[in-house]
Order: structure tokens, then C-alpha cells, then sequence
């Protein structure tokens, strides 16, 4: 169970790291939606393709995007957690499905990085000294 640290309150380091996060997810779910007829036929998608519909993976990116969103104008510890999770699962998922799909595709380096950062940002206090809590109280 996640409970606030009562030494201090969330900032805007976090909120603008949400905020990334809602653009990249946002992003993503727009981007894979519009272009899912045409994507399906790439093989780094099949693994993908295999799990669901890629207009399934749309949805649950902009559902994401939407929830990071609104991380960042009503913010909790908890809320802004279960983003971060999500968004690591996602991540991973694609850069494992599309290094499945098509190993040598650059696009697997880039998903795992995501990933990776989302889970650094993830373990990070929120609230703690030199976590992502505003400075100045």
C-alpha cells in the first residue's frame, strides 16, 4: 500500500513528468489508432498483433494519456503511481513484442528506455528530500 509521507507534498517536478507522460501516451494511442490498418502488415507488430488489436493498444494508450492527464491537475501519490506502473507495462510490452517481431528494429531500444525511465521515476519519492517534491515546501 502506497501512503503519502506527510514531510512534504507533491510538486511540479512531477507534474511535469506526467505531463511527458500523458503527451508520449496520448501520442501513441493517436498515432497506432490512425495507422493501425497500415501498421498491422509490418512484421515487429505480429507478437503485438497477436495479443489484441492494435486499436485495442490505441485505446488503452490514450485511456493512459487521459489518466496521466489528469495526474497532473489533481495530483496523488497513489494515482500518480498506478500511471507510472501502467506506463512501464506498456512499454515493455511493446519493446518485448516488437524485438519479438522484428529483433534488429531501433524502435526496441527506444520502448525499453521508456520503460526504464518510467521505472526509475516510479521508485523515486515523491514526497521525500530530493524526490520529486517541490524545493521550497
Amino acid at each position: 500500500m502506497i501512503a503519502p509521507h506527510p514531510a512534504g507534498r507533491l510538486g511540479w517536478r512531477l507534474r511535469v513528468y506526467l505531463a511527458i507522460v500523458a503527451a508520449r501516451s496520448l501520442g501513441m494511442g493517436i498515432t497506432y489508432w490512425v495507422s493501425a490498418p497500415r501498421i498491422w502488415r509490418s512484421p515487429a507488430f505480429d507478437v503485438i498483433e497477436a495479443l489484441a488489436p492494435l486499436r485495442t493498444f490505441a485505446i488503452v494508450w490514450l485511456v493512459l494519456g487521459v489518466m496521466a492527464f489528469g495526474g497532473v491537475l489533481w495530483l496523488s501519490e497513489r494515482g500518480s503511481r498506478v500511471v507510472m506502473v501502467l506506463s512501464v507495462g506498456m512499454s515493455l510490452l511493446f519493446g518485448v513484442g516488437i524485438m519479438l517481431g522484428s529483433a534488429s528494429s531501433p524502435a526496441t531500444v527506444t520502448w525499453f528506455a521508456f520503460a526504464a525511465t518510467d521505472l526509475l521515476v516510479s521508485g523515486m519519492p515523491f514526497t521525500r528530500t530530493n524526490g520529486l517534491r517541490d524545493a521550497d515546501g
